[in-house]
């Protein structure tokens, strides 16, 4: 296959002194997001991302003696990470629902299956973004999303790996940090982007910014 010549293609520089290029890339991560299954998908920015650091304390409280949900990290600098994502010019903010009449597990342990997919379908959404804008040459890029990492991708380990001394975590392309955990009040969010809650449904949220 010939070298793609196209000076605008992916990680090209130029691209990013053209508007109305980096408008396109936007609305292809959006697209991507539906496509992978998001009910709603929004751009916003690191400006328009709302914090309350109330959340993250009641995340916290939640940390149990049987390290069923603790994982790493389990104090985050929640000052410097909110000022890091107030430097990024871009984002996306999308919403999968769980399945009909699952309770919302907040940032607890979760016990059914079809919830846990659900999460996993939220978590792949944000690899997936957070790969095609690395692609597309917007090389920082920070994805938050749904439901505790420790009960999503590692339910059946004893306990987090990466609080286990000389290990790292097992799944470091796959987990990131919650919103709640990271003190991102997504529920404000949804509605200061106009994303329609789902009644009786429990509407998981995701977030990647791009720099």
């Amino acid at each position: 296959m010939p070298p793609n010549t196209d000076p605008h293609h992916y990680s090209m520089a130029p691209k990013h002194k053209d508007p109305a290029l980096i408008a396109q890339d936007m609305e292809e991560l959006l697209k991507l997001a539906l496509d992978r299954g998001a009910r709603e998908a929004r751009l916003t920015s690191g400006g328009a991302v709302v914090f309350d650091e109330s959340l993250a304390r009641v995340d916290k409280a939640l940390e149990d003696p049987d390290n069923l949900t603790e994982h790493w990290p389990v104090r985050m600098p929640l000052d410097s990470l909110w000022d890091s994502l107030r430097s990024f010019r871009y984002g996306v903010f999308f919403c999968c629902l769980a399945p009909l009449g699952m309770p919302d597990q907040g940032q607890g342990w979760i016990e059914d299956v079809y919830y846990r997919q659900a999460c996993l379908q939220a978590a792949s959404i944000i690899t997936a973004l957070e790969s095609d804008a690395f692609n597309r040459g917007y090389h920082m890029a920070s994805g938050f999303g749904a439901g505790n990492c420790r009960s999503v991708l590692c339910h059946k380990e004893s306990r987090c790996q990466a609080l286990v001394r000389a290990k790292g975590c097992i799944h470091p392309y796959k987990a990131r940090p919650t919103l709640a955990a990271v003190g991102i009040d997504a529920k404000a969010m949804a509605r200061n982007l106009d994303v329609p809650l789902v009644p009786d449904r429990v509407n998981l949220y995701g977030l990647v910014m791009v720099g």
